[in-house]
């Protein structure tokens, strides 16, 4: 321990070999307790980060379930921007975004713009942890969307394709159980909350294999 080497290096009989080995090893362990305290602090700041932004989600879904939120019309583009202008300069290096011009000329979903922005938060984190897995990164994603009619219902579908590595079936749903099964994974933002937040807004959020890239495609449909 450092108390031992201090104790011992307070000798003056300490050889000065044993003094210089003794410095460096005090030195070592000062750097490493320096990158743990540091390592702790930014572990630290990113709890308190995803706690404020729980609490935000659970404030704005409360609010939303009790219908005395403020759902509404929402630019689906205008929340795709905002949370592009969060990404940090290391994110951007990981991760690039299409947006097709489709995007922009959509009329607006019906939605809660609040929680539908915390959705579309994840799923960027989940592209961007997708990007950190790979050999040599950045992760392309492009983002489309076309109208669809059903029933006399308008609905808006989004859908979000990267180029990751083509799955086989099997390595398809070893996807599906790893980041869309809630027994699976730990509670908080992640895809499953994601999936449970656009149903409640009378919408669907689903993967398939990608048919535009070689990746995964993630459908967010919304009612306009």
């Amino acid at each position: 321990t450092s108390a031992g080497l201090i104790h011992e290096l307070a000798d003056t009989k300490v050889g000065n070999h044993r003094f210089i080995e003794i410095t460096q090893q005090l030195m070592d362990l000062n750097n490493e307790q320096a990158l743990l305290l540091a390592e702790a602090r930014s572990e630290m700041r990113r709890l308190r980060i995803d706690i404020e932004q729980l609490q935000e989600v659970i404030s704005e879904y409360s609010k939303f379930i009790s219908q005395d939120g403020d759902t509404g019309v929402v630019s689906v583009s205008s929340l795709l921007n905002t949370a592009s202008k969060k990404l940090s300069a290391d994110e951007r290096k990981l991760l690039t975004i299409d947006i097709d011009p489709a995007v922009y000329r959509v009329a607006s979903a019906a939605a809660s713009p609040s929680l539908l922005q915390q959705v579309i938060n994840v799923l960027l984190d989940h592209y961007i942890s997708a990007a950190e897995q790979l050999a040599t990164p950045p992760l392309h994603l492009r983002i489309t969307c076309r109208t669809e009619v059903t029933h006399g219902n308008a609905r808006l579908h989004f859908c979000f394709d990267d180029d990751r590595a083509r799955m086989t079936n099997e390595e398809f749903n070893q996807y599906l159980a790893k980041n869309w099964a809630a027994a699976n994974i730990e509670t908080g933002l992640n895809l499953p909350w994601a999936e449970t937040a656009v149903t409640s807004m009378l919408g669907k959020l689903y993967a398939e294999p990608s048919q535009l890239l070689d990746g995964v495609a993630i459908h967010l449909v919304l009612p306009r």
